[in-house]
Formats: structure tokens, sequence, C-alpha cells
């Protein structure tokens, strides 16, 4: 693993190094995905740590805020008034804005899809609780519904202590979330790679190489390393910047790489002692 951190500047123009990478160095490049995941997700991750503890002390206000609510047979009720709101609200550039709201209206009875799709457009809220479902507005014109009666408990009921500790316990729980979070992505990073690696077999033949499968697993996991580096300096600079980077522009830079790479391994000559990657 020393031995890629250290080969990660060679990405962007050593010719030896991809040489080496595709005729001398062993494995599939699993260092080289290890190092996309911490360039893209993990050090982003950790820039936004701020707003992190502030989604887990929001959550936990949010759940606080909670109407103690009863169901049984079908039907719900609460301790507040019928219309009651609770948001989820984040301070995202220096303003505070409203993430998520939910609405507690047990006198709302429509269960019309258009209705419920207006109702929920003029209050501003993410998801309605009424006394016989929960609707959840998952877009325009999208609504989910939910109905109580679908349940298979007869009759429950969650109270603030409930709610409170509920909150809590996600809060405690969200870096837990996060870092399981890297994992997957780790599969699905490792997962492109895959895909990237057939690409480059199908450049390989314009090359006339024939240096098997992992070689061009290697290949494809470091020649996607400048893209993510310049990702990354585009995310610090301005956010709008690296979104724009992030598809095809991202896409070409990786594939140009590649190709660069295979044209540095096709030749042949001195090269630098190779190295071993697992």
């Amino acid at each position: 693993m020393l031995q890629t951190i250290k080969a990660v500047p060679q990405t962007f123009f050593s010719r030896s190094f991809y040489f080496d990478l595709v005729h001398r160095w062993k494995g599939i490049g699993l260092g080289f995905v290890l190092l996309l995941v911490l360039f893209n997700y993990a050090v982003p991750m950790l820039v936004h740590i701020p707003l992190i503890k502030a989604f887990q002390q929001e959550t936990v206000l949010f759940f606080e805020k909670m109407p103690d609510i009863a169901i049984e047979n079908g039907k719900l009720s609460t301790d507040t008034s019928p219309f009651y709101t609770v948001d989820f609200n984040l301070k995202l550039d220096g303003n505070e804005e409203k993430v998520f709201a939910v609405m507690f209206d047990t006198g709302f009875t429509s269960s019309d899809i258009s209705a419920l799709d207006k109702y929920m457009a003029e209050k501003k809220v993410n998801a309605l609780v009424t006394a016989d479902y929960l609707a959840i507005n998952k877009a325009a014109g999208s609504v989910e519904i939910h109905k109580f009666t679908e349940s298979k408990k007869e009759s429950f009921a969650i109270g603030h202590d409930q709610w409170s500790a509920f909150g809590k316990k996600l809060a405690f729980l969200l870096p837990f979330f996060l870092a399981f979070g890297l994992v997957f992505l780790y599969a699905v990073l490792l997962f492109v790679t895959f895909l990237k690696a057939l690409l480059v077999t199908l450049f390989a033949l314009f090359f006339k190489l024939e240096s098997g499968f992992p070689a061009a697993m290697r290949l494809a996991a470091a020649a996607a390393i400048p893209p993510s580096l310049v990702y990354f300096a585009l995310l610090l600079v301005d956010g709008s910047y690296a979104g724009r980077f992030d598809g095809a522009p991202g896409f070409l830079f990786w594939a140009a790489m590649a190709i660069f790479g295979l044209w540095c391994a096709s030749k042949t000559g001195e090269t630098e002692p190779g190295q071993e990657s697992r």
C-alpha cells in the first residue's frame, strides 16, 4: 500500500511507472481503488465534519419534537393540536434551511393522490400523517401512502421518551452508517473499475498488448487517480465546478490517462525497478 501511495504523483506523467504497472506489478489495483474512495468520499467527508455534527444535533432535536402517538384499530391519534409540524433544519452556507418536514393532520381525510400532492405542496411538507395513513411525497406528483390498517400490530403507542431515545441512538450511529457507506462505495468503485478494465482490454488491442486482465484492472484503477484528485481540488474550490467535472469530463480524462498508460506500456527500453501492488 505504501508503494501505491508513493506512486500517486507518477500517475499523472510517468512513462516508466505505467510500463512497470502493466508488466511488473502484481494484484488488481485494490490499493488504487482504496485511494479513490479516500479522495472522492472520505476526505471530503472529513472536510464537512461540522455539517455532520450539526446533522447529529438536529436529528436529536427533530425526534424530541415528535408528538406522542397511538394507533388503535387502524386509527392514529396524537396529544397535539390537529395541525402540528416538525421541521428538520440545517445551516447550509450560513443560512438555516428546512431539509425535511413532517405534518400531523388528523383532520385530513382525502386519499386522492392529486389532492395529497397539492395539499403537501401548499404546506411545504415532505410527509403527512393523518388519522388513517402516512403519506410520503417522493417527488412532484408522486405520493406514497401507507395505511395504518395494513399494520400487523393491532395497537401500539410511541411516547416522547421513546422518540427521544430513538433520535439519540440514530445520531450516535450516524458515523457508523457513514463508515459502512464507505465500504459500500469501495465495492461500487471496484465494480466500476472492473467495467473500465474491460474498456482498457479493448483499447489494448490497438497497442497489441496482451498483458492479461489483472493488468487491465491495475491500469484502470491507476488512471482514475488523476481525475479523482482534480475532482477533489475542484470540490475544495467550488462544489459547482466539481459537479460539472464529475461526469463526461472526468470520464474523458480517465480515458486519456488509460490510453497514455497503454502507450507507455507498449514501449520498450529502460524502466525503473518494478513495484508490487496488493
